[in-house]
């Protein structure tokens, strides 16, 4: 489990839940959890308001 997921489960939100209040793809949401994408600068900054969190705790790891 990567820091996206982290937070957003810490927050209760469905991936769907988040791509709403984000205005970020949920497919981009879940390729990012999994690794297999990585987000463009606004939807990290996008993402990271929703959460409540910075982009550097978003996508630092440890």
């Amino acid at each position: 489990m990567n820091n996206l997921e982290c937070y957003r489960l810490k927050a209760g939100m469905t991936q769907t839940e988040l791509a709403e209040k984000s205005g970020v793809l949920q497919t981009e949401i879940s390729r990012a959890e999994k690794g297999v994408k990585d987000l463009k600068g606004a939807n990290w900054a996008s993402i990271a308001r929703v959460l409540g969190c910075t982009v550097d705790e978003l996508i630092c790891a440890g």
